[in-house]
């Protein structure tokens, strides 16, 4: 419609749109304050216009000034509710702010905060100060030349102000309109928005604060802009430093002003929208894809732009790609969908910076990447931002685009290991390798700082460092400089920066992954020096070399390490050589140097050095003694291992460096008082402890253990100095007591006598005596005829209580000698010591009793303990004490539960019988149903010993095949039984069996259901998936093929060659045109056979074999042509009033000479024909031997005249394959929906074992067409009467799957009706006919398309003829070479026939020639035919006008016809 609007229409358009949509540029054009110029925003400071590299984030803050629409004139409080707000706002900043800067004419401000980002470290890399505002439409020029040189105010958040002028500008160069709305004037260019912007770094850099609230006062702008809104917006986009964990980034930012509507004069004036296309180049690639980088490349997106709403955004379009922003934007290049959807704020990943909506917009996004190969953001240098609303009425101008990406970062390992090697030297080592995944990626112009301890000094001061360039395969060696003052140690040759060292000139580089550097320096220290710990560390800087690309960005920090040393002291053991074995010495080391650990965790290491003091240590006076180096603060546990009775006295340490010493007992906090080790952290000083022991004390407690009351008349004597419990004197002589003394002295708590010795000293005996309690016999030991003293109250050992026979201590005792039987405990005097207890042992008489073991019958009850339920298994006979209470032991039997124990008391006449019923044990038959098992039954408890029957039930698809299991119980393994059906007893374990089937097999046999072909048999099992087959194999061929022609199955004669290649679809050969005669071949050597000749596009099927026959075949051709004029009569001149007479010199072509289409015949073969397929063709007769020339209406046709007709063969019959849709079983083999597609996976087709299922093919055949050429009148043609429903409804389309018919147009297929079949005629136009004014024949190409796509063309001519009568003057019709088909052969004279008494009708010789070379034509059955080109037609035509028709000029003509063009192009 806008073509036709009208001038003053689209003017008012304009108009009506200017008052609604922002004015937008065409191009950008960028102007300095002295001229114009295109410019990038990046590190104007640093980098010349390169981009920033290092960890770094993209952060910003801004608002909106004033927001105004159309014609508005614009305020200064535009976007606050009022002018008092405004000033109120302003007073605010004004408060804390150098307002002298800014004055006191404030014509608008806005506020905004600035908030540090996650990873920044508090300092910035670049600060750009970036603004907008709009001109006026009719001083544009004037207005963006003015804005580019104005200034405005900037308040920091410390309160300094400054005076900002635009260090670069662009703007808008909008062509939306013709000057003065007339396109002869050009387009008018209005350069309406002005993007500005200045490098603030310095300003930033030198505040004392960087993040807080900023606020710009005083953006430019005019009254009247003319139209669209005219926002006057500012932002503050900040480039971050960041700690680590921020990737290694380039960060490319871009001012402009680029605007979505382009320049009207490509577009005859309408107003079309465009791409904008922001391009950013890094230089340096993005990190490359790495499979093993568990890292994903990340990064952020920034986009600022004004558009023309103050509502959300809706971008039709809005995409990140990695390419340039002239080239055509490709989906394999596109990074990342953006939102489409951008609110009406400056907003961070969404979240607005203020609430006030305006139509400055923008967004900063973070951004991850996918971990995929494809995606193109990986290894990416290239940046193009591509926004589109849509819409040409949503205005868009981009002001400022960003882009920061993670770049390949070098990555470098290695830590810095101090090693301690002495008391006074260590040694202070590094590797630090290029661990990076990226390719040519590391660092140059190294710099690595070594700070050693304070304590520490190298023995060589110029150590030197290896650097290794794996990429080189080269070695460099570095010599380092030693700081004394600040003791480090320096290794650098080059200069860094991005004015330092070239990279092909730095000596110190790891430029790529397995490179390293190395050092290694050795130090000493202070002997006994009272330190505690080495600190050391290392800092490793260089210049990036990313991706190949050496970037002259310093990392100040590639690797930075501290280690540790700990110094080593000497610690010495000494132990007391009389009371001490040995002491060993454990060493455990902390990481740290420091023992903070607790020590029973530190115990439960292994320890890291010590040893052993014992008597095979040197030897000291009195002493064993060993030494250790041991490190400061490291864990040392001196375990003391005392000699036979003796026990820990102390320790005592001796600092070395103080000549400090202190004794620590068992309550010292360093003893501990289970093991008496000395357990401390080693001190940092030499250390020396010495161990003292003693012997251990004992006490011997007697216990008379009497087995009953004591009486007077029992007597207890006791010898020698005992102290008795509960007196207090000592008793120094022998004494006899009574038994009720005895008790008395004996409570129950106290019930002993005691005395105490110390370990390795002798004392007189303690006992010899005998006790005499009445009724009972004192128990004694063996052969011993003394008193019986044991060291259990029962049981234990005899102990001999009267001292040594003989020798020096005779009659004497030591308690050495009892120290198998003593114990650690308290002594009745409070204090830990060992305890001996000796038993006074007694005996009465003895009796008999009975046990009887009864186990529970296979079938008896268990609760019934009788004979019957019971069988007796086993007798005992016992003997105990009379009175004594006895609890025999059960027995144990395999299969049976043993009772509770029964205690009872031993009677003296010996019939005491105690019982134990033995119940058979309840174990479990667990049956699992394994593969093929639909159930089974059996399972349970059972006893042991019962019988157990177990069955189970097979699934559909399986047949029987075992039990597995343990039926025999216990750990024989496994048995396997073939019986379904199984009898077993119940053994004395639990059963567990698995009923296990087979999976049945079957074959699945493939049918080609009509089509041909070969696809192997499956061989499968039930309840296994197998994926169907597809018909096409890998290499491309097809296993399965079918083919139709017209709705009929034709695949035998394709595959076996007799339906050539020529007809099947989609073959193509080389453009020719064929000539057949339809002359019966019984007919050939008659010389009054009719001729025809039909223009055909058909494949030569023929051979040369007959081309002797030239002569005879080109006289017979052109004989029956001429005969058949020398026998009509020459009184007929009235046919030539007849619709059909050849007053056309187009028909005249088509029978002489082949057609020049490209169209193909519907086939080559002979022996296929359509009976449905009934187009007429024409026969050729010649009424007259009188030349066509001397005729007057013919001559007036030209060849130009033929060849602006369209001239249509008879098409080709066409074979098609037929699709294959999937598989079926045999009941939906003939319907075109398959059960299956290929590739789908089925099982269980078959059930029963060694079963056969067979799936068949099923097909979508082409669908066909049925129609005959159609004949119409001239009239009709220019009424508009043939029209493509007309024609096609002479036509019938049918398909198999779709039904019959096809109707025409497009219409739901009933098969599916979401899938359209469709009957048309694509190339039908009806001016083709309606603006004809003369005989006309052309082809329509009748095209049906089933629910598949199957395409099915038949070709057909539609013929027109102008049946006006003509009345032909000077013109002798007699003998004339006319046209006839079939249609008009049987009609009169009057409706276009030959007239009554024509020799073709009355001849029967001529009749029957001519009707056979029609049935010939109407069956597409040609008796022979011949192949032309082009040239050779031209060729023949111009022979004919040469030589004359026939042999009418010259004798021979027809022979040297025939030669030149029929035998060489017979097929």
């Amino acid at each position: 419609m806008r073509n036709r609007i009208t001038q003053l229409s689209r003017f008012l358009l304009l108009c009506a749109v200017m008052f609604l949509v922002t004015m937008i540029p065409q191009s950008v054009k960028a102007i300095t304050v002295e001229e114009a110029g295109e410019v990038y925003m990046t590190d104007s400071q640093a980098g010349a216009g390169q981009p920033l590299y290092g960890r770094l984030n993209i952060n910003y803050t801004g608002n909106t000034n004033y927001d105004t629409w159309s014609n508005d004139i614009v305020t200064n409080y535009n976007t606050y509710d009022s002018e008092k707000d405004q000033y109120k706002a302003a007073e605010t900043v004004l408060k804390k702010a150098d307002n002298s800067v800014i004055g006191k004419k404030i014509k608008n401000n806005r506020s905004a905060k600035l908030t540090k980002s996650s990873g920044g470290d508090g300092t910035v890399r670049a600060v750009y100060l970036v603004w907008q505002a709009r001109t006026s439409v009719d001083r544009s020029t004037t207005d963006a030349a003015a804005l580019a040189k104005s200034e405005i105010a900037f308040v920091l958040p410390d309160g300094s102000a400054k005076l900002i002028k635009a260090q670069y500008a662009t703007y808008d160069n909008r062509s939306i309109d013709y000057i003065d709305q007339k396109k002869e004037n050009g387009v008018n260019k209005q350069y309406t928005f002005v993007n500005m912007y200045a490098d603030v770094t310095d300003i930033i850099n030198k505040s004392d604060k960087v993040y807080g609230t900023y606020s710009v006062f005083n953006i430019p702008y005019y009254e009247h802009i003319g139209g669209g809104e005219g926002a006057g917006g500012w932002q503050l986009i900040v480039v971050e430093n960041c700690d680590i964990t921020v990737p290694m980034r380039a960060v490319r930012l871009r001012m402009s002003a680029d605007f979505n509507i382009d320049d009207v004069s490509k577009h005859d004036g309408e107003w079309v929208e465009k791409d904008i296309k922001t391009g950013m180049l890094t230089s340096v690639r993005s990190k490359a894809y790495k499979a093993n980088d568990k890292v994903p490349l990340t990064g952020q997106y920034l986009m600022i732009f004004v558009e023309s709403s103050n509502k959300m955004s809706s971008f039709k379009k809005n995409n990140l790609y990695a390419q340039k922003p002239s080239e055509k934007f490709a989906k394999d290049k596109l990074i990342l969908k953006l939102a489409k959807g951008i609110t009406p704020f400056l907003s961070i990943n969404g979240w607005p910076l203020y609430d006030k909506a305006t139509t400055t917009k923008g967004d900063l996004v973070d951004f991850t990447i996918p971990k995929e190969s494809t995606q193109p953001a990986y290894a990416n240098d290239k940046y193009t931002l591509q926004t589109n609303t849509g819409d040409e009425t949503h205005w868009v101008t981009m002001f400022v685009t960003g882009i920061a990406v993670d770049i390949s970062d070098n990555f470098a390992e290695g830590n810095q290991v101090t090693t301690v090697k002495s008391p006074t030297t260590v040694n202070v080592s590094q590797k630090i390798t290029n661990k990076t995944l990226q390719t040519k990626t590391g660092y140059y112009n190294g710099k690595l700082v070594v700070t050693l301890d304070k304590a520490l000094t190298p023995t060589n001061t110029k150590p030197e460092l290896t650097v290794y360039n794996k990429e080189a395969d080269k070695t460099t060696t570095i010599t380092g400089t030693w700081n004394a003052k600040n003791h480090t140690v320096t290794f650098a040759v080059d200069t860094q920066g991005d004015k330092g060292t070239f990279y092909e000139k730095s000596k110190f580089k790891n430029p790529s992954r397995g490179s390293y550097i190395s050092y290694s320096i050795d130090c000493t220290y202070e002997k006994n020096s009272g330190v505690e710990e080495f600190k050391n560390g290392s800092r490793l800087s260089g210049d990036l070399r990313s991706q190949n690309v050496a970037t002259g960005t310093t990392i100040d920090n590639i690797l930075s390490k501290e280690s540790t040393g700990i110094p080593i002291y000497v610690l010495t053991v000494k132990i007391d050589k009389t009371a001490t074995n040995k002491a060993v010495t454990d060493v455990y080391i902390k990481a740290s140097g420091k023992a903070a650990k607790a020590v029973e965790n530190i115990k439960a290491a292994a320890p890291d050095a010590g040893g052993t003091v014992n008597s095979s240590s040197t030897v000291s006076g009195d002493y064993y003694i060993a030494s250790y180096e041991v490190s400061c603060g490291a864990t040392i546990i001196t375990t003391p291992t005392f000699n036979t009775g003796y026990q820990f006295s102390k320790w005592t340490d001796l600092n070395e460096k103080t000549n400090a010493s202190k004794d620590r007992d068992v309550t010292s906090d360093l003893v501990n008082d289970k093991t008496y080790a000395y357990e401390r952290s080693m001190p940092a000083c030499n250390l020396t402890l010495t161990l003292t022991g003693i012997g251990e004390p004992y006490e011997v407690r007697y216990y008379i253990n009497a087995p009953r009351a004591l009486t007077s008349t029992d007597v207890w004597k006791v010898g020698n100095t005992f102290t008795l419990i509960g007196n207090s004197a000592k008793e120094t002589a022998t004494k006899s007591y009574t038994g009720t003394q005895i008790s008395s002295i004996c409570k129950n708590n106290t019930p002993y006598i005691y005395k105490t010795y110390r370990y390795g000293t002798y004392y007189n005996a303690a006992l010899s005596s005998s006790i005499t309690i009445n009724g009972y016999r004192k128990v004694i030991s063996g052969t011993h005829t003394k008193a019986g003293w044991w060291t259990a109250a029962s049981g234990g050992t005899y102990v001999n209580v009267d001292g040594a026979a003989s020798g020096d201590n005779q009659g004497k005792i030591c308690a050495s000698d009892w120290r198998g039987y003593a114990k650690s405990g308290t002594l009745s005097n409070g204090k830990k010591g060992k305890i001996i207890s000796l038993y006074a042992h007694w005996e009465l008489d003895q009796a008999e009793y009975t046990v009887r073991h009864w186990k529970q019958k296979a079938d008896g009850i268990a609760s019934t303990h009788d004979d019957k339920n019971y069988e007796l298994a086993e007798t005992e006979t016992k003997k105990a004490q009379i009175g004594s209470k006895v609890t025999p032991a059960v027995k144990t039997y395999t299969g049976f539960d043993s009772p509770k124990t029964q205690t009872k008391e031993v009677t003296a006449d010996g019939k005491m019988v105690i019982d134990y019923y033995y119940e058979r044990h309840l174990y479990n038959v667990t049956l699992n149903a394994g593969t093929g098992i639909e159930k089974t039954t059996g399972g349970g408890s059972y006893r042991y010993g019962q019988s157990v029957t177990i069955d189970a039930a097979v699934k559909e698809g399986y047949h029987w095949l075992n039990w597995k299991g343990n039926y025999k119980g216990g750990s024989g393994g496994e048995q396997t039984v073939d019986a379904k059906k199984f009898v077993f007893t119940m053994p004395a374990g639990n059963v567990t069996m698995t009923a296990n089937a087979e999976a049945n097999r079957y074959t699945i046999h493939f049918d080609p259901n009509g089509g041909a072909g070969h696809i192997d048999d499956i061989e499968t099992t039930y309840d296994t998936d197998v994926t169907l087959p597809d018909v096409w194999n890998a290499d491309g061929t097809a296993a399965y093929v079918k083919y139709t022609l017209d709705g009929q199955n034709v695949t035998e004669d394709v595959i076996a060659g007799v339906i050539p290649k020529a007809m099947m679809d989609g073959y193509e050969e080389e453009e020719t045109e064929d000539m057949e005669d339809t002359e019966d071949p019984d007919n050939a050597e008659d010389p009054e056979g009719a001729g025809n000749s039909e223009n055909e596009d058909s494949e030569n099927n023929g051979d040369d074999s007959d081309a002797g026959n030239s002569d005879a075949d080109a006289q017979n051709s052109m004989n029956a042509v001429e005969e058949a004029g020398n026998a009509e009569t020459a009184d007929n001149s009235d046919e030539a009033d007849n619709a059909e007479m050849a007053d056309s010199s187009d028909e005249a072509d088509e029978a002489e000479m082949a057609d020049n289409s490209d169209e193909s015949d519907d086939t080559d073969n002979p022996d296929v024909t359509d009976d449905t397929d009934q187009n007429e063709k024409v026969a050729v007769t010649k009424e007259n031997k009188d030349d066509v020339e001397d005729i007057d209406a013919f001559n007036d046709l030209e060849e130009e005249d033929i060849e602006e007709n369209k001239k249509a063969e008879e098409p080709k019959k066409k074979v098609y394959a037929s699709v294959f849709m999937g598989w079926s079983l045999e009941d939906g083999k003939d319907t075109f929906i398959p059960q299956w597609k290929a590739g789908d996976a089925v099982r269980n087709l078959v059930a029963e074992d060694g079963g056969e299922i067979t799936l068949y093919a099923v097909w979508d055949d082409c669908p066909w067409i049925q129609a005959q050429d159609l004949y119409y009148t001239l009239e009709q043609a220019q009424s508009g009467f043939i029209t493509e429903e007309e024609i096609l409804s002479h036509a019938t389309a049918t398909d198999r799957e779709d039904g019959s018919p096809i109707l025409p147009g497009t219409n739901p297929a009933p098969s599916d009706p979401e899938v359209f079949t469709s009957f048309t005629i694509p190339d039908y136009q009806a001016e083709e006919f309606t603006n004809l004014q003369h005989d006309f024949a052309t082809s329509e190409n009748l095209t049906v398309v089933d629910h598949v796509g199957n395409t099915y063309v038949k070709q057909i001519m539609v013929h027109v003829t102008d049946t006006t009568p003509k009345k032909l003057t000077q013109m002798d019709l007699t003998g004339v070479t006319r046209f006839i088909n079939s249609k008009y052969y049987n009609k009169s004279f009057e409706e276009g026939g030959l007239e009554d008494n024509s020799i073709w009708k009355v001849d029967p010789e001529y009749k029957a020639a001519l009707e056979s070379a029609l049935n010939n034509m109407d069956h597409d059955t040609p008796v022979e035919t011949y192949v032309f080109s082009k040239e050779t037609i031209k060729q023949m035509k111009q022979y004919v006008e040469t030589h004359g028709i026939g042999n009418s000029k010259e004798p021979d003509a027809l022979r040297n016809f025939y030669n030149l063009f029929l035998a060489l192009n017979k097929k």
